[in-house]
């Protein structure tokens, strides 16, 4: 064998091997699975689900929605969906303000993350999503659901509003897809298994859409955020001067969106709103 067609030939070997490798491990890299565990006693008003296995997070409303005939009166819920480097019992805090507007929260979390059984993937992370969705679907006090999705977290929130019906999506520093990101990266997104395609999901839906992103966001850039919120058939895109882990959600402009709707869906028309 001539020494540089013995030179193609090792290097074509350490080509596939690459290849192979990043196929292997990518899951573990882009779904690196937080094991802290929840704690041992939960604070008042905050009660764990669990469903099909995998545990969440319900935050009671802090303020009373009253009742009728002895049940709870009618109530609207938020589905959070984390990033991926995250577990839910840190975004806790985070929806202070929105429980004292009277809005249930109820905090997904992932299989293999937080203690909870499996591996995560786009398919598990869904589908524990829907499972999640028609449990509180069920609940009779629910009135409307929204879905809430973070970074990594928004992929697995459009794609539960593609698969049941939803008052409305809010996206938060997170991707038109991941495999457009991951080939901005200049990251071989052909071998990509998980996609995470948000854009066109939006694009398909009659749902209203909440787009909030940092100016400053350096992993996802503006960009995604602002295709997202021209995507939708009906979206409101709002901007802060933060990045990509220190955006506070912006409590009081989703409680002003969502009383566009009162919950009840789409206008009519193509329309993007800048706040």
């Amino acid at each position: 064998m001539r020494p540089m067609f013995k030179a193609f030939v090792v290097m074509d070997v350490a080509l596939v091997l690459i290849v192979v490798g990043v196929f292997a491990v990518q899951r573990s890299l882009l779904f690196p699975a937080v094991e802290e565990t929840l704690p041992a006693s939960l604070p008042l008003g905050i009660v764990r689900l669990d469903v099909d296995g995998q545990f969440a997070l319900y935050l009671e409303p802090t303020v009373s929605i009253g009742s009728v005939d002895g049940r709870p009166a009618a109530m609207d819920v938020v589905l959070f969906f984390h990033g991926n480097a995250e577990v839910a019992w840190w975004s806790v805090a985070s929806f202070d303000e929105l429980r004292a507007a009277g809005l249930g929260i109820v905090l997904a979390e992932y299989p293999g993350y937080g203690g909870n059984p499996g591996k995560p993937s786009a398919e598990t992370m869904v589908g524990s999503g829907l499972s999640l969705y028609d449990e509180v679907v069920s609940w009779p006090e629910v009135r409307h659901i929204y879905v809430f999705g973070r970074s990594m977290g928004g992929g697995v929130a459009t794609s539960v509003a593609a698969g049941r019906e939803v008052s409305g999506i809010i996206l938060a520093s997170t991707f038109t897809s991941l495999h457009r990101l991951v080939y901005q990266k200049w990251l071989p997104a052909f071998l990509l298994r998980d996609r995470f395609d948000s854009e066109d999901i939006v694009a398909s839906l009659d749902t209203p859409v909440l787009v909030y992103h940092g100016t400053q966001d350096r992993l996802i850039p503006l960009e995604h955020g602002r295709q997202l919120a021209a995507a939708a058939n009906d979206g409101w895109l709002l901007v802060n001067q933060c990045g990509h882990n220190n955006c506070p959600i912006p409590s009081a402009e989703i409680i002003s969106w969502m009383a566009q709707y009162h919950g009840r869906g789409s206008r009519s028309g193509s329309q993007l709103k800048t706040h």
